[in-house]
């Protein structure tokens, strides 16, 4: 009952189906990141008393205004009443996906008083990634900020020498998706034809997933490519065959829209028997034995350099 918007696009009304201090009560709705209402908040005391509160108006700009109210002291039935006020600080926070820009829901943040050292807040964003809270003047807060498919991540802001109510505290966070080694399970071998350094359909099939992979989901990752090759008895023909097979995979995956710049480096090793894919240091093997495969070098999934087994 009794609609109002503020110049903000929040909604002020009077109702009896929430919980009150009274019979009518005034209370106003917080918006998400879209503009769209999604918490409803009672005025609270000293607007709202034990009769009926109702017909909220705000003067633009101001934060004064007035309200109607038949509680006890007043001169009739129902009377005007003015207030003015200080509000408080609100911070609006966005989560997103670095790499889709989705928003994300359930993701858990600490809000930590850095003035205090403690943690004076537990939140969980709605499903359209977004969160509100009130937090206070002149503190130092940080977010740790976590969910089970995204890396942790840290962030901090200031309220200090702001002026309350006054100020936009708002601030849209991406996260970075943790790598799913599942999405790894489909891949298959990568064979040449023997002697041949041209990329048959079904390699470049394979070739193809990993585009797919980087465009659609790791859009910063970043590879490299080693070839090994033991198809003749001259160690020099066998790395001369296994550079221009490197150099081939490099040349199609760029082709196909894989970014030059995120390929740091092709080799072809020849016969080397270095097998580098242990529990420490693993790769993406595309070959079945130690001296004749393309090996994918997966980097900079995460915040340091790391590499995949498959």
């Amino acid at each position: 009952m009794y609609p109002f918007v503020d110049e903000e696009g929040q909604l002020y009304f009077a109702s009896d189906g929430h919980p009150g201090y009274g019979q009518l009560d005034i209370f106003k709705t917080l918006n998400n990141h879209l503009g769209i209402p999604e918490n409803v908040v009672n005025l609270g005391q000293p607007i709202n008393g034990k009769g009926d509160d109702f017909g909220y108006f705000q003067v633009k700009g101001q934060y004064e205004g007035f309200f109607s109210s038949n509680r006890a002291g007043g001169k009739g039935s129902d009377d005007l009443y003015s207030f003015a006020y200080n509000p408080a600080l609100i911070f609006k926070g966005e989560f997103l996906d670095r790499i889709s820009k989705k928003a994300i829901k359930d993701v858990q943040i600490k809000l930590i008083d850095l003035s205090i050292n403690e943690t004076v807040k537990i939140l969980v964003t709605s499903a359209s990634g977004a969160l509100t809270t009130e937090v206070k003047e002149d503190r130092l807060y940080a977010l740790e900020i976590s969910h089970p498919s995204f890396d942790t991540h840290l962030e901090s802001f200031s309220t200090w020498d702001l002026s309350t109510g006054q100020t936009d505290l708002s601030k849209i966070v991406e996260l970075n998706p943790l790598f799913d080694l599942k999405e790894l399970s489909g891949f298959s071998p990568v064979y040449f034809n023997t002697g041949s350094f041209n990329l048959p359909g079904n390699a470049r099939k394979e070739l193809d997933k990993l585009v797919r992979l980087v465009r659609d989901r790791y859009t910063e990752m970043e590879i490299g490519i080693q070839v090994y090759t033991r198809e003749r008895d001259n160690w020099e023909s066998n790395k001369n065959l296994s550079e221009k097979r490197a150099a081939a995979v490099e040349w199609y995956l760029v082709s196909q829209g894989f970014p030059r710049q995120s390929i740091r480096y092709y080799q072809g090793n020849g016969q080397n028997y270095e097998w580098p894919c242990d529990s420490e240091n693993q790769c993406w093997r595309l070959g079945q034995s130690k001296d004749q495969r393309v090996q994918i070098d997966l980097l900079q999934l995460e915040s340091e350099d790391s590499s995949l087994n498959h």
